[in-house]
């Protein structure tokens, strides 16, 4: 896979990155050697990536979506607020801790994370 090109347009920089199955790779797995939380997706590749992700995913329906995280699963205890931000259709940045929260008890009731491991990492100095 390389890396998406300025000027392209965004189907052409989202076929470059798609798998066999029609997918992206979540941004874990792309950019594996970025943490999430880094300023890596901040700035640089992993920001390109991010975006691209972002565009792909909102021509998907939630069902979709959350097809798409159980084939990721278990989700990464640092991905978890940001993927429940996506099903939930939110800027998890811009989101209060509180909605955070409910869209991840929502994401912990899909059987995609472990509700109980990320609020441990959620108040943890890692997040």
């Amino acid at each position: 896979m390389t890396a998406p090109t300025k000027g392209a347009t965004w189907a052409e920089r989202v076929a470059r990155e798609l798998q066999a199955d029609g997918t992206l790779l979540p941004p874990w797995k792309r950019y594996p050697e970025i943490p999430g939380g880094s300023i890596g997706w901040r700035m640089g590749p992993g920001e390109e990536y991010l975006d691209l992700w972002w565009h792909w995913s909102r021509q998907r329906t939630r069902h979709q979506l959350l097809d798409y995280f159980r084939s990721h699963t278990p989700l990464p205890v640092e991905w978890v607020y940001w993927a429940a931000g996506r099903l939930d259709d939110r800027d998890p940045i811009e989101t209060a801790e509180d909605d955070i929260e409910q869209s991840v008890a929502r994401l912990a009731g899909e059987g995609l994370c472990d509700l109980h491991a990320w609020q441990v990492y959620w108040r943890s100095d890692d997040a």
